[in-house]
């Protein structure tokens, strides 16, 4: 029998169509609850699980192949690794014996067993795809918290991050802040595919350039200059922060202060000087700067409220201190190419 796939939507997209509307006329346009689904390297994507109800679905069947209703196309998910059904009223995550396991809460589903989707609690497919369950009405408050207030602090639990800040709290040191030193690194991780790196650091990058500025340069010339320093010259010096906090949540603070989560001592850098926040209902990154003497500038441009960050952008912080933010997968071909020029054994 061919099962025919189902289609995500974007999260973007749907907050997008429905900011704005009260929670009278949400729940008429929508069914729910919710699922969202967000995988390494991927934008978050909804399902709305009232809607395949009502459509006739009381099973959907999570894989790689085409047996399944939704596809994700990761080794480590298996053909057919897990399915939601509707029973008793009720959503439950069910592993289909799959290879490398289904999780709720960190703790492993055994095979042919199930757990009630519950709100609040983080499920996952083989560490590779997060599933969040959401009432229709707190998915509502969600969006609506986000578009009345865009710096709200509150972040949507998420497995992935949580097994980040397990990861690299152990590998790196990040407890103290300090930036873990390029060679080091690459020399460690020689040898794993961009997938297990991927799983094993989901989180962006920050690399420290230099702290020092060239002056009376244009914005282009600026990031050409970023370009040459890691191209050309002291890449064996090279040192990082992945962003990460000090207390496991998703704001991250950048400052002269020991307290800070990423340690820059320069005198030019304020004791709290700029904070990074990842919004996990959205998927982004935002840099703010937090009233800092010296301002922080965004590939030359001086910032005021949280600005969104794209990848391998340039960030200087204070009057000297250059740092380019980088996104895991690109931070991985930059790693590949600093251990092919050095020859790392």
């Amino acid at each position: 029998m061919t099962v025919a796939p189902m289609c995500l939507t974007p999260l973007r997209d749907f907050v997008s169509t429905h900011s704005g509307a009260r929670l009278e006329q949400f729940v008429q346009i929508v069914v729910g609850p919710f699922l969202v689904f967000r995988m390494t390297g991927d934008s978050p994507k909804i399902l709305d699980l009232g809607l395949e109800l009502k459509n006739g679905h009381r099973q959907i069947i999570l894989g790689r192949k085409k047996g399944a209703h939704l596809r994700f196309p990761d080794t480590n998910i298996s053909g057919q690794h897990a399915r939601v059904i509707f029973h008793r009223q009720q959503w439950i995550l069910e592993d289909l014996g799959s290879t490398n396991g289904t999780f709720a809460s960190d703790q492993q589903l055994p095979s042919k067993s199930g757990a009630v989707l519950q709100e609040g609690r983080a499920y996952a497919l083989a560490d590779v795809v997060e599933i969040e369950f959401f009432s229709t009405e707190r998915f509502f408050k969600e969006i609506d918290s986000r578009a009345r207030n865009p710096k709200d602090s509150r972040r949507v639990s998420n497995r992935r991050y949580a097994m980040m800040r397990r990861t690299t709290k152990r590998q790196l040191r990040l407890r103290q802040g300090i930036p873990v030193s390029l060679k080091t690194f690459a020399t460690k991780h020689k040898g794993l595919d961009p997938a297990e790196f991927a799983r094993l650091y989901p989180c962006p990058f920050l690399i420290l350039l230099t702290s020092s500025q060239p002056k009376g340069k244009s914005n282009q010339d600026r990031t050409l200059w970023a370009e040459q320093i890691i191209v050309q010259r002291g890449m064996a010096n090279l040192h990082f922060w992945p962003l990460a906090s000090k207390n496991g949540s998703s704001e991250i603070i950048l400052g002269r202060s020991d307290n800070s989560d990423l340690v820059l001592n320069h005198q030019t850098i304020s004791k709290a000087h700029a904070l990074f926040a990842h919004d996990e209902l959205l998927g982004e990154w935002t840099i703010e700067d937090l009233s800092s003497r010296n301002g922080v500038l965004l590939d030359g441009n001086p910032i005021q409220n949280a600005a969104p960050l794209a990848d391998e952008v340039c960030l200087r912080f204070g009057t000297e201190v250059l740092t380019q933010f980088i996104k895991t997968e690109s931070f991985f071909r930059f790693m590949q190419l600093y251990t092919l020029s050095h020859n790392l054994s």
